[in-house]
């Protein structure tokens, strides 16, 4: 069960992403600062 869910929560969160700031590559690739990056990546939305 716990796969499944697994992987209903990362599509949710592609979805996401796509939703509130399209590409993610080109999200994170605008940002030159790794810790920045990962602040961003940590932090993006819910």
């Amino acid at each position: 069960m716990l796969p499944l869910l697994k992987d209903a929560a990362r599509a949710l969160d592609d979805a996401f992403w796509q939703e509130a700031y399209g590409d993610r590559n080109a999200l994170l690739a605008g940002i030159s600062d790794p810790a920045m990056r990962r602040v961003v990546e940590l932090n993006y939305g819910p």
